[in-house]
């Protein structure tokens, strides 16, 4: 695997994860410290800590509220705990926003050797986010074709490239008959997947 550009600039692995998870979030989300350390696969605590701190010290991130358990819309006061998201109203906040969907941490290799348990794979083609075109209407990041798949291998095999990625895979999984049938038909969901920019990384099925 290449190594991840983000990283080499910055220095740091868990400081390019935690900008990169923050970067392809949701603007309204706040995520505490634990779910930042579970998405960019933090395993020293302190030194992830030491991050977001530098981070926020700068002013790229901000601390924030998270809303746990609520009681009829209503969030139980030991349920709310502090947070952190990216500051929008950093002055360099949209160019670094940019400049990090940008980089390119995954290789097309290194997606396809995470799927290659899932089952028999015959086509694996990514478009959205990978193709950093998350705005448009592209209602999938990620098509995959392959006969009996494995559902648990499946998911361990989205969280792996989800983790690296900083960000949910949205995705469609099918038989080689389900997507055959898709095709035939003109399906909606490969018609849109098709007329936007994407990349065939994995092609055993004599399409395309």
């Amino acid at each position: 695997m290449e190594e991840d550009f983000l990283s080499l600039i910055l220095g740091s692995h868990i400081r390019a994860g935690v900008l990169r998870f923050l970067a392809f979030a949701s603007p309204e989300k706040c995520f505490s410290a634990k779910e930042i350390k579970e998405r960019v696969k933090a395993k020293n605590g302190q030194i992830l800590g030491r991050e977001i701190r530098f981070l926020t010290k700068i002013g790229v991130i901000k601390e924030c509220r998270v809303q746990g358990k609520s009681r009829g819309g209503v969030a139980l006061p030991r349920s709310v705990r502090s947070g952190f998201c990216l500051d929008r109203d950093f002055a360099m906040a949209q160019p670094l926003i940019s400049f990090v969907r940008s980089t390119k941490m995954q290789t097309d290799d290194s997606i396809v050797k995470h799927l290659r348990e899932v089952g028999r794979l015959k086509l694996v083609v990514v478009s959205g986010d990978f193709m950093g075109t998350h705005d448009q209407v592209t209602r999938i990041d990620m098509l995959l074709v392959a006969d009996d798949i494995r559902e648990r291998r499946l998911q361990e095999a989205l969280k792996a490239i989800e983790t690296e990625k900083g960000r949910e895979v949205r995705y469609a999984a099918f038989s080689s008959k389900d997507f055959f049938y898709r095709l035939d038909v003109h399906d909606k969901l490969l018609r849109d997947l098709l007329d936007y920019p994407h990349h065939i990384l994995l092609n055993k099925i004599g399409v395309f």
